[in-house]
């Protein structure tokens, strides 16, 4: 899956370092993008912060992780695998995509950003 050239200019215009780096790394070839597991973005992440993950998100959440250490957390990637997207929804974490948010939303972003690849 090619990414979009809207999100790529999207994520261009709001002028912001950890976006523009990771418009950079989506610029790249779909073999050299990031694919990162789900259970390292949960234990990587604080509470009330929100990961960016320039490429794909992969793996399931195991539901001990989460009833250990309850985390609210947000997670914005290029995509999701069925298996991630299902663990996070059914563990409540917030999941979107660059498609889904608007150029406001990503310019409103501003604190608790983390850049995992």
């Amino acid at each position: 899956m090619s990414v979009k050239k809207e999100v790529l200019i999207k994520l261009h215009r709001t002028k912001r370092k950890i976006f523009r780096e990771v418009e950079k790394e989506l610029s790249k070839s779909r073999r050299k993008r990031a694919s990162v597991n789900v259970e390292k973005i949960y234990r990587m992440l604080k509470n009330n912060e929100k990961a960016v993950v320039p490429g794909k998100v992969i793996g399931a959440l195991s539901p001990m992780l989460v009833s250990q250490n309850k985390k609210n957390v947000s997670i914005i990637a290029n995509s999701f695998s069925k298996k991630a997207q299902s663990s996070l929804i059914a563990n409540g974490i917030d999941a979107k995509t660059y498609d889904e948010l608007s150029l406001e939303e990503l310019k409103n972003l501003k604190t608790g950003l983390r850049l995992i690849k």
